[in-house]
């Protein structure tokens, strides 16, 4: 008995020493087993991308010869995903798997679906890791439809995953379609709405496209909507003829569909009334829209259709109002249509031109306002009240209107007809007597009024030489005649000078020939008495163009040593001066040129250089011509030896004598045109004159 007590104690002992052994290696099996039967349920996957993408989630599943990857790429930036897009899973000890993703454009916000596999049969229940890269084009202009192409941005991220078995729906998409209703009438408007969720979260700004099984009897607007907030896109199904509709929605290669039965329309007949539209004169269409009601024909509409009624006036003119079964001032105008046939028309205001002419005499015209509000200038409604205002020139007043209207009322309250117009201002003159104007110079002026000018003038005359001595000089030439100016032209007058005297006998220089519209030529000399110089001769041009002339007179030369004065000038051409003579030769004058004296030809060393245009004659060798005479002045008197000649007149004065030696005498006053004398050295030539008449002694040219 001792023996089998001990046998069992020994036994309990080894169980109570040894229990704890066994429970230690049941707790690790378990572990074991837990890890190795249920991995999925204690390791998550995941995976991350950093900069302007994200990924949303990831199944990879194991399936006969190759191994699945599918992710869910969210784009978080601002701009849009220009396609196609791709993806890169770097596996470790596996190698590369590259996905394709759809859509591929994804706007800011949305959501691609990317698939690939690997030709690997990876270990279910196997943990995997390893690089993500997203390589795609950022669309910077908002709008993946109109994208050239950029270069791509690649976004490199990790991940993690537990290998799972694959099925052909592994990824947790799930894109349902709702109705609002399963049955609808032709014609009726019905809700339809897609619902997308990944991995159990709304997927936000994803693109949704809805299509139908019958495109030609039904509308579905928009074909493309993007996912709001909730997941949801909602679109107007609407179809013309009864049947079963089948409408679907698409997202990648994700589909839905519902159906929508559609019972045919019934025919409502209502009662159609006509609407008649008149456009009046000032109009350039009417129009009514709709043309009509559902079921009426053209121009007719059920009482309470809402028409919208246009006038469109031709050019110049402006819409006023509609008259008829009712009134309005609006254009377009919303109009109701009554139980009953109505008329409406259209009304405008035309604007008629007003055109004013100022008549001879006239300074201004002037209507006030300018115009009626809407019209252009110068143009008026029918009835406008205008006030005219004539101005008359200096030397008129006004006297009538006449035209479409007539007055004799300045200013005229006038009231513009229904049609175009035109108004004249018409003057008389309030000029008596003849008015006269004696020019010794120059003039320019502009024409204020039309009229007829009478004219008597006198070139010019030519400078003497010394007394005793060859010829004498002449006269400018005379003459008289009238021509007509019209209001506006311009009217120039130029007065002959007359020619510089000669010097002394004892070796002096020429004459200087006298300005003008041409100057006379200056007088010669060489060592002997000289020439004078030609006179300028005298002009009247209106607008420019020569209307009258008088030529300047010749100067006087010295034949007995051949020193000729010069030619006077004509209105075409400068007159030449005289010839020197004697012991030095012959030399001619210096021709005369346009508005200026022209001077003598230098000999071998005394020169018969004359003034032009009033200046004093200028020295050579210690002996210098007389000056030019100014404008309808005398010339200056030529210089001895030593001294430049003396200066010619201006505005019809006389030249000056030479300071030094035997110079000239002064020139004659304008206004005869004779030739100049002196009993010592020479005298210059008469300025020339111009007198203008014409009818009216207080008004202006």
């Amino acid at each position: 008995m001792l023996a089998g007590s001990a046998k069992s104690q020994s036994a309990l002992e080894f169980l109570s020493g040894y229990i704890w052994a066994f429970i230690i290696i049941a707790i690790i099996l378990s572990v074991i087993y837990y890890l190795l039967a249920i991995p999925s349920a204690i390791t998550s996957t995941s995976c991350s991308l950093t900069g302007g993408v994200d990924c949303k989630g990831l199944i990879v599943g194991s399936k006969a010869g190759a191994t699945q990857f599918d992710a869910v790429i969210v784009n978080a930036q601002q701009y849009d995903f220009m396609g196609p897009t791709n993806l890169i899973f770097n596996v470790s000890g596996y190698g590369n798997v590259t996905a394709t993703c759809s859509p591929a454009n994804v706007i800011s916000g949305g959501t691609t679906i990317c698939s690939g596999s690997i030709s690997a049969n990876i270990v279910q229940s196997s943990i995997i890791r390893g690089l993500i890269k997203v390589t795609t084009g950022v669309c910077l202009s908002g709008n993946v439809n109109r994208c050239t192409a950029i270069a791509p941005t690649t976004y490199i991220g990790n991940f993690s995953s537990q290998v799972g078995a694959y099925t052909s729906n592994n990824l947790p998409v799930n894109l349902v379609l709702y109705v609002a209703s399963s049955s609808t009438s032709a014609g009726t408007q019905d809700l339809v709405t897609a619902n997308i969720k990944i991995f159990s979260l709304p997927a936000s700004s994803s693109g949704i496209t809805f299509s139908t099984n019958v495109p030609s009897s039904a509308t579905i607007s928009p074909e493309y909507v993007l996912t709001n907030s909730n997941g949801n896109a909602t679109a107007e199904f609407t179809a013309t003829a009864g049947g079963t509709y089948n409408v679907i929605a698409t997202y990648g290669n994700y589909v839905a569909s519902n159906t929508i039965i559609v019972s045919s329309p019934t025919t409502t007949v209502s009662q159609c009334y006509s609407l008649t539209l008149a456009d009046t004169p000032g109009g350039a269409s009417v129009s009514a829209s709709p043309s009509n009601s559902v079921g009426c024909s053209s121009g007719s509409y059920s009482a309470g259709a809402v028409i919208t009624l246009t006038a469109t006036p031709s050019s110049g003119n402006i819409f006023a109002s509609w008259s008829g079964t009712y009134q309005s001032t609006s254009n377009p105008w919303s109009y109701s249509m009554p139980s009953g046939a109505a008329t409406e028309t259209a009304n405008y205001n035309i604007c008629y031109q007003l055109t004013l002419t100022d008549g001879t005499g006239g300074s201004s015209v002037v209507a006030s306002p300018s115009n009626s509000a809407g019209c252009s200038s110068g143009s008026y409604f029918s009835g406008t009240a205008i006030t005219l205002t004539a101005t008359p020139a200096s030397g008129y007043t006004f006297s009538s209107w006449t035209g479409t209207s007539s007055s004799s009322s300045n200013p005229w309250s006038y009231s513009m007809p229904a049609s175009t117009a035109s108004e004249t201002a018409n003057y008389a003159s309030s000029c008596t007597g003849t008015n006269t104007l004696t020019v010794n110079s120059y003039l320019s002026l502009t024409v204020p009024a039309s009229t007829t000018v009478s004219y008597t003038m006198y070139g010019g005359g030519g400078g003497g030489n010394y007394p005793g001595y060859g010829t004498s000089s002449t006269g400018g030439s005379y003459s008289t005649g009238s021509f007509a100016i019209t209001s506006g032209q311009t009217l120039t007058v130029y007065v002959g000078g007359g020619g510089g005297g000669a010097s002394s006998y004892d070796g002096g220089g020429g004459g200087g020939g006298g300005s003008g519209y041409y100057g006379g030529g200056g007088g010669a000399a060489c060592g002997a008495p000289a020439g004078g110089g030609g006179g300028g001769s005298s002009a009247v041009l209106v607008s420019g163009s020569v209307t009258a002339c008088a030529n300047g007179g010749t100067g006087a030369s010295d034949t007995s040593d051949d020193a000729y004065g010069g030619s006077g000038a004509t209105c075409s051409a400068g007159g030449a001066g005289g010839t020197g003579g004697g012991s030095c030769g012959s030399y001619p004058g210096y021709a005369g040129g346009l508005n200026f004296g022209g001077n003598g030809n230098p000999g071998s060393w005394a020169a018969g250089y004359g003034g032009s245009s009033g200046s004093g004659g200028a020295s050579n060798s210690g002996c210098a011509g007389g000056g030019g005479g100014g404008y309808g002045a005398g010339g200056g008197g030529g210089s001895y030896c030593g001294s430049g000649g003396g200066a010619g007149g201006s505005n019809g004065g006389n030249g000056n004598n030479n300071a030094v030696g035997y110079g000239g005498g002064m020139g004659g006053d304008s206004g005869t045109g004779g030739g100049g004398t002196t009993t010592s050295g020479s005298g210059g030539g008469n300025g020339g004159s111009v007198t203008l008449s014409w009818p009216g002694s207080s008004c202006p040219i």
